[in-house]
């Protein structure tokens, strides 16, 4: 087999298992931007508006989003500073990275076969087979189908490159290649600098240094060597957990140990762990939002249960330790989930489909694992061709009806009413479905909806107090400044440390014509927060009203200086 030959069969089985993720993923490039987040990273974003030194330090200092992913936010500046605020770009960005993903999973899987001794024909059925299930299932829709979680795909593509680097080190003889080695770092600290999630890979090299590597035998002198490898890994680990733990609490997403102890977190998380294994294997009412249950509900026999699936799969794995293959995929299928499983208790979901994108994976290497035995037994000689037939179109099937299902899922992200309707359809006490669907509604201009959706969210949650700060915003608009007003002030009343409320309440003063309850309204809205630019600018604005120019333009200074622009919009 000459040279190209070569490199043919080596690169035509992840292209082709790229393709088909991309020709299921075209669907996708036809969506906008929704409500949920896509505001936060790109349409309302001032710091997008110029790629320059100013920006790159922005970036790499910013705790914005609760998270500190520098390399994300450059990806959306980079499409911001060519292309604007075209969504067809941002998700073409997404489904590229997907599809590249999808072919690195092929490589993975290959290169893990190998080292487990399965080659030949079974190494590259069980490498297919990964890829392609990595690459239409419904579980992934939201990562990528998601403008803003790039970070998924975009760490999916460093860690996947890490590990692939990490086999090609320890796979090159006694005289390792250490470039290899430090490829492996630099993949690792990109993909920390795009999701933290990344931080759990230094266990991840661990677990495949147990299998199929083998590296730990049990002898002081090898576990020895194989952690002082992983010292470097360990230590960007850190630092990057306890970066990100400060985002997150500086952003104001961690949920105290008195609303949620810790014993209830810990039942929530092992029925997490088996919530996620039934949606690997039943990929169905897929939703964007999955709310934490009441504390009553967790004391329920349902999560009971769950703990003690959770404990039974767990003691199988021990039990059946010459299966090392099954206990390597449960180990890393816990271990990669744990920055997310609610321990520690970020925002008011359950769960989420978007953190299983990696974590996934484990099981699709073990269902290749599975089809290249069953192809490999159906093989054998006296079999009949017929057996290998039935064996591949039960996996064509099988792929093409993830395919669909995938394919279905993408449009629940075609736009805001879409994605929140459906989230309605799944649970429709959730007041939080109810209020990104009305503003959804308020942008299209559709207000009369966007009310009903509103007053249904309040009905089922009278104390929602962003409810009624998006109801006084479209009654704003409607030019009915009283009931605006009223609306505001319930929501002041229901969160007295409201920056936005304060602010909005003064616009529609403002509005009114009232220049004096604006401006205490607006001082207000900075009291609370200092970091208001659009009610230091709308501040400077009243001031200009009633001909104060020297406060205005303080004011309009500080509002540049938080990055909020001349023509900036009043409303937060």
């Amino acid at each position: 087999m000459n040279r190209q030959s070569n490199i043919y069969a080596r690169w035509s089985g992840p292209a082709l298992c790229a393709f088909v993720a991309f020709l299921v993923y075209l669907p996708a490039l036809q969506n906008g931007f929704v409500n949920w987040d896509d505001g936060l990273y790109i349409t309302d974003n001032p710091q997008l508006r110029a790629l320059d030194l100013a920006f790159i330090k922005w970036a790499f200092t910013t705790n914005a989003a609760a998270n500190w992913h520098p390399l994300t936010w450059i990806s959306y500046s980079i499409e911001y500073a060519f292309f604007g605020r075209e969504p067809f770009v941002y998700h073409l960005t997404n489904v590229l990275l997907h599809s590249a993903n999808t072919g690195l999973v092929y490589i993975l899987s290959k290169k893990l076969a190998d080292a487990a001794g399965i080659d030949g024909r079974k190494s590259i059925i069980l490498a297919a087979t990964a890829a392609l299930l990595f690459g239409v299932h419904p579980v992934h829709v939201e990562s990528v189908a998601w403008i803003a979680e790039r970070k998924d795909v975009l760490y999916g593509l460093f860690i996947l490159s890490c590990l692939i680097f990490y086999l090609k080190y320890c796979g090159s003889g006694l005289a390792r290649n250490k470039s290899f080695y430090a490829l492996s770092i630099i993949s690792f600290i990109l993909a920390l600098m795009s999701k933290p999630m990344a931080l759990t890979l230094p266990l991840v090299l661990l677990v495949l240094d147990y299998y199929p590597l083998k590296r730990i035998n049990g002898l002081k002198h090898d576990i020895t060597a194989v952690l002082t490898e992983k010292v470097p890994f360990f230590v960007l680990s850190a630092i990057s957990a306890a970066t990100t733990l400060m985002a997150q609490d500086d952003g104001g997403a961690m949920v105290s140990l008195d609303a949620v102890p810790l014993h209830l977190r810990v039942l929530v998380a092992l029925k997490s762990y088996i919530f996620y294994l039934w949606k690997l294997v039943l990929p169905t009412g897929l939703a964007p939002f999955y709310p934490y249950p009441r504390v009553e509900e967790i004391n329920g026999f349902e999560y009971i249960a769950a703990a003690l699936v959770f404990a039974a799969v767990s003691a199988a794995c021990l039990f059946l330790r010459r299966q090392k293959l099954l206990a390597a995929v449960w180990v890393y299928f816990v271990v990669t989930l744990l920055p997310v499983i609610g321990i520690v208790q970020v925002g008011t979901q359950s769960a989420a489909d978007r953190y299983l994108y990696l974590p996934s994976l484990g099981f699709f290497i073990l269902a290749g694992a599975a089809m290249s035995s069953v192809y490999a037994f159906s093989a054998e000689r006296g079999r009949s061709a017929s057996a290998k037939t039935a064996v591949g179109v039960f996996a064509a099937l099988v792929l093409a009806l993830l395919s669909v299902q995938t394919i279905k899922q993408e449009r629940v992200w075609r736009d805001s009413a879409a994605l929140w309707t459906h989230e309605i359809n799944l649970y429709p006490a959730l007041p939080k479905g109810y209020l990104y669907r009305a503003s959804g509604f308020h942008a299209a201009g559709d207000y009369p909806a966007a009310i009903s959706d509103l007053k249904a969210a309040i009905s089922l949650n009278p104390s929602f107090a962003m409810a009624y700060n998006e109801l006084g915003i479209i009654y704003g608009k409607m030019g009915r400044f009283d009931e605006s007003i009223a609306e505001f002030g319930m929501a002041i009343k229901l969160d007295p440390d409201n920056s936005s409320a304060y602010n909005n309440r003064g616009f529609t003063h403002y509005r009114a014509g009232d220049y004096s309850r604006a401006l205490g309204d607006f001082e207000k809205a900075v009291q609370y927060n200092p970091r208001n630019g659009g009610a230091y600018y709308n501040m400077g604005v009243a001031y200009a009203k009633i001909m104060d120019n020297a406060n205005a333009d303080v004011n309009f200074k500080k509002a540049k200086d938080l990055g909020v622009r001349n023509d900036s919009g009043a409303i937060d």
